[in-house]
């Protein structure tokens, strides 16, 4: 099972409608409003190797097309595998009736060995549905990867979202690593969206696995 959630205890503010980027794996192109904070907690149990692991994030909203994100990966079975990141996001166009929102995205771990340039894009098309890409380059553990992924999502009255994606890895050493991830939405409030989620690899789906619940809280 892999669990996410967030659960945050904050003064009584006025909050914006949320604008989370989980669950999925593919970082969004929405930019949180200016002077917001959004935090999204993840918590992750995979069956096939029986170990849990945690990721927090906290995303401030600098202006009305850049925001700044710290981020940290928790692995309790290995500590070594833990890391601490930060990364930004840029807006460079803005969505319009024929062009997809594009947002230039940088990502780095403290410690400036693995980071990553990513472009993400959005468009909607009408109220319900809705169609999402990110690509770009990683450099993980010393190797060089081409990350994708492309997911799409419908609306389901006011509340309810149901989404799909896909995500790979390619590099020139190693076979491409396939994944998929279905799950849904539910806003509970204007501030508060809880997360609900499946995903497996696509080789050896059968033990490859997760199961995953989620909480977002933003603040303005």
């Amino acid at each position: 099972m892999k669990i996410s959630f967030i659960l945050l205890l904050f003064p009584l503010l006025y909050l914006s409608q949320i604008t989370p980027g989980r669950p999925g794996e593919g970082t969004g192109s929405d930019i949180v409003d200016k002077g917001s904070v959004v935090l999204e907690n993840t918590l992750t149990y995979e069956p096939n190797n029986q170990a849990f692991s945690s990721d927090h994030l906290i995303r401030f909203g600098l202006s009305k097309r850049w925001e700044f994100l710290v981020e940290t990966h928790q692995d309790f079975q290995n500590q070594q595998d833990s890391s601490y990141g930060i990364s930004t996001k840029y807006n460079l166009v803005e969505e319009k009736t024929q062009v997809p929102a594009l947002t230039l995205i940088g990502i780095t771990s403290f410690n400036l060995k693995e980071y990553s340039f990513l472009l993400a894009s959005t468009k909607n098309f009408g109220d319900h549905f809705s169609a999402f890409s990110t690509t770009g380059y990683q450099l993980k553990e010393m190797e060089n990867f081409l990350y994708f992924s492309l997911g799409m999502q419908i609306s389901l009255r006011e509340k309810w979202f149901l989404f799909t994606e896909y995500h790979g890895n390619y590099n020139s050493s190693n076979l491409p690593d396939h994944n998929l991830e279905l799950g849904a939405n539910y806003l509970l409030s204007d501030r508060i969206q809880l997360n609900f989620s499946t995903g497996s690899t696509l080789k050896e789906m059968s033990s490859n696995y997760f199961l995953s619940t989620g909480f977002s809280f933003q603040i303005n």
